[in-house]
């Protein structure tokens, strides 16, 4: 399975860090995984091969950040396409990418770190499946809502870092 992750990676935020831990994990099941994350605005340690830096943080204040993001989806074939949402990094024009995304037979699955109205009216239409991290938020906000034909509980298990 091709599995492509928009997200943040090597940037020290718990979004960042969970796709460095999810990413290699499912490559050790067998997926083709490929992180497509934001570009940075300092150098850093050297991203693995299956990281392509190809969008501007927060997504869309570029204005090219849809197209080029789409091509590479289209061009890597990808199965699903694993959106880490949150909306201080996705608050422009992640609805046009995910219309663009499932129109080349890419599965979306929305990976739901903050919940509000916004994520339903929104999201509702252009996601195959929404995870979120509680059971209160499942049934709160996306059972009850009646607009996700499938959605999941994941716990996720993060070792703990030592903060110095």
């Amino acid at each position: 399975m091709k599995v492509g992750i928009l997200s943040r990676y090597g940037v020290p935020c718990g979004i960042g860090k969970q796709t460095e831990y999810v990413a290699p994990a499912l490559r050790a099941l067998g997926c083709d995984v490929t992180v497509l994350a934001a570009q940075r605005g300092v150098d850093g340690p050297e991203d693995p091969q299956w990281v392509r830096r190809c969008w501007s943080d927060p997504f869309g204040r570029a204005g090219a950040d849809v197209a080029v993001v789409a091509a590479i989806v289209k061009e890597l074939r990808l199965d699903v396409l694993h959106v880490q949402y949150e909306p201080s990094i996705f608050q422009h024009r992640l609805v046009d990418l995910l219309f663009k995304v499932r129109a080349c037979g890419t599965r979306v699955v929305l990976d739901a770190h903050f919940l509000d109205g916004r994520i339903r009216a929104r999201y509702a239409a252009v996601s195959d499946l929404f995870v979120v991290h509680s059971d209160a938020v499942a049934d709160a906000v996306v059972r009850r809502s009646g607009q996700y034909a499938a959605a999941a509980v994941v716990s996720v298990a993060v070792p703990v870092m030592d903060v110095v």
